[in-house]
């Protein structure tokens, strides 16, 4: 499996370490090392080569670049030698430059003149950076979870309330990650760092005018599709070899018909489940516009071949195993294709009216609307979880309190549900492929942050750009069942399977994680197992004092019926919890097989390669 690409550094004991056993960079892939003083390296490892990742200055200025830089603002034309860019960028503004970036991008300055380097992203954090800070005040930076969890000394201790999250959301809120010494670069941020000391500030955040003046719905038509289709051709100009992931919704097809008006011809991808009418409908849709098209199949009646795959590429950042084939099929794809199109959006999510509303609408919520999972976690935990997660939630609404409710929502989704969950999906598919996601090219978002709410809900402004320059696809069908599996398809096929209902029931009794069962009640994570696979009702809440009372049963079993958390999502999730520590506690064991430890070498040896 192919590491995710991107920047690495490290200071203090980090830098000071060695690997002498380090593998080389994965094909096809190049690295470029830099350092500053004695006491920081740095390295990117990237598809790309020479001054597009590496760029030089004789004033003492360095910057390594991974990713794709679609535009500088205030110039013409995308630069060809994107680190060579930024470097001048940066000497003639200093850090304002980040600001006038555009694309899917990490990087990183070393200024020799003041001592210091500075981390950044891109405004989305469409590619992955997390940090690891060590005992000494030591920084450990890179793409992968896993790779920083692994290295020296490896990390043990698990968040409580990421796993909550992780079970509740199918990833995390704000900056977590399952490890509490381990923390995520949120999106437009940018990270200063001297001897000993760190700053992490955000150059960009989403900006929403309260007071919004009326506009006129057809003009603001025109303008959001003439700047998609300027995101389409910043995107995919040069491109080597992309394909759309099309669906049959309307996220995809607005895509699809800027790349027909464009005079792109993609083949179109295609996965699911026979359940749902996703699939079928983008097939409909790739022959309406003469694409090649493919369909793969994920199947529920064997997934424990690949569950433990899912969980390992995932990082950990996202469900995966609902999917599990999807890995597989990505490797399949490797073969032919460079660039992946894909059709997610910048904004989603039911209507609300109060500001207290929108988290629930963003997909955000806490222990209180997921009563099935508070009552099975052991009641330390579920005090503690539930304080911080309701402080988060608090929080982001306070964050907003003056815009408007479904502004709000739309906020919260950008900095939560895209930056966290969507873009793990994102760096998942890094591992083979380039990315253009023409939804979230910077200055369309800063349009449709700034038009009204009402034209963002139900997608409303998407369906108005289809209907006004894409009429033929807006009157296809669309599709009301996605075709990706669902908690009743498994529900139905693991008791009806008995080696998966095996592992299912391994998985939650000997095979249960340490670390994890300590999180909940004794028995209550295996009697539900054992209720997935057998195929017998769930099991009643736990027993509690009152319970004893006539009628208490009843009373609380209803509570269950609002419960916002499919079992079979509890389980699901936190089987993936529980593969990704039992890959990690394999790839931490010193008596491994050299090859079981080569991406973890790898991403050691990256720190210290000598500068180009």
């Amino acid at each position: 499996m192919q590491t995710i690409p991107g920047i690495h550094i490290a200071t203090g004991s980090f830098h000071q370490a060695r690997r002498a056993d380090a593998h080389d960079v994965a094909p096809n892939r190049h690295a470029a090392g830099a350092r500053l003083g004695d006491w920081l390296s740095a390295a990117v490892d990237s598809r790309d080569t020479g001054a597009h990742t590496h760029a030089t200055h004789e004033a003492g200025v360095t910057v390594l670049f991974e990713g794709q830089l679609t535009a500088v603002a205030g110039h013409p034309r995308p630069p060809a030698a994107p680190a060579a860019a930024v470097l001048a960028c940066y000497l003639e503004s200093g850090l304002d430059c980040l600001r006038a970036l555009r694309g899917s991008y990490t990087g990183l300055i070393l200024d020799a003149r003041s001592n210091e380097v500075h981390l950044f992203n891109d405004r989305r954090a469409s590619r992955p950076l997390f940090w690891r800070e060590g005992a000494d005040r030591a920084l450990l930076v890179g793409p992968e979870v896993f790779h920083l969890a692994a290295a020296e000394p490896p990390l043990r201790d698990i968040d409580p309330v990421a796993v909550c999250e992780f079970v509740i959301f199918a990833s995390y809120y704000n900056d977590r990650t399952l490890f509490p010494r381990i923390r995520k670069l949120p999106p437009g941020a940018v990270m200063s760092l001297r001897p000993g000391t760190v700053l992490l500030r955000r150059y960009w955040e989403i900006r929403i005018d309260e007071d919004k003046p009326p506009i006129d719905e057809d003009a603001c038509t025109e303008e959001a599709l003439a700047l998609f289709d300027r995101s389409l051709r910043r995107q995919l100009t040069g491109r080597s070899r992309p394909f759309l992931f099309l669906s049959g919704g309307i996220d995809s097809r607005v895509i699809l018909g800027g790349l027909r008006a464009a005079g792109f011809t993609l083949p179109a991808v295609t996965y699911g489940t026979p359940d749902g009418d996703d699939a079928p409908i983008a097939r409909r849709l790739a022959a309406h516009c003469g694409l090649p098209f493919s369909f793969h199949p994920i199947s529920t009646d064997d997934p424990q071949r690949h569950f433990a795959d899912a969980a390992r590429r995932s990082d950990c950042r996202a469900e995966t195993v609902d999917t599990p084939t999807h890995g597989p099929l990505l490797d399949r794809l490797a073969g032919a294709f460079g660039v992946f199109v894909q059709g997610d959006k910048s904004f989603h999510g039911k209507d609300v009216t109060t500001a207290t509303q929108a988290p629930a609408a963003a997909g955000m919520f806490s222990l209180a609307a997921a009563p099935r999972l508070a009552d099975m976690l052991d009641p330390a935990t579920r005090r503690h979880a539930q304080a911080e997660i309701r402080q988060t939630l608090s929080g982001v609404v306070a964050a907003g309190a003056a815009l408007d409710p479904r502004d709000l929502k739309d906020k919260i989704y950008y900095e939560q549900r895209l930056a966290n969950r969507q873009n793990a999906f994102a760096a998942m598919n890094l591992r083979q492929f380039e990315q253009a996601r023409p939804w979230l090219d910077e200055d369309l978002v800063d349009f449709l942050f700034a038009v009204p709410g009402s034209l963002r809900l139900d997608k409303h402004i998407n369906r108005k750009m289809l209907e006004r320059a894409h009429p033929d696809l807006a009157a296809l069908p669309y599709a009301s069942h996605d075709s990706i599996p669902q908690a009743h398809a498994y529900r139905r096929d693991i008791p009806a399977n008995r080696m998966l209902a095996e592992f299912i029931r391994n998985q939650f009794h000997e095979g249960f994680d340490d670390r994890l069962a300590a999180l909940f009640r004794p028995g209550a994570l295996g009697a539900l197992a054992d209720s997935l696979a057998s195929g017998t009702p769930y099991p009643r809440p736990w027993a509690r004092w009152w319970h004893r009372l006539p009628g208490a049963w009843k009373i609380s079993a209803s509570r269950y019926r609002t419960d916002r958390l499919h079992p079979v999502k509890i389980m699901l999730r936190l089987m993936q919890l529980n593969l990704y520590l039992e890959a990690l506690a394999t790839a931490q064991c010193p008596s491994l097989a050299r090859t079981d430890q080569s991406h973890v070498q790898a991403h050691l040896r990256f720190l210290h390669l000598q500068p180009s």
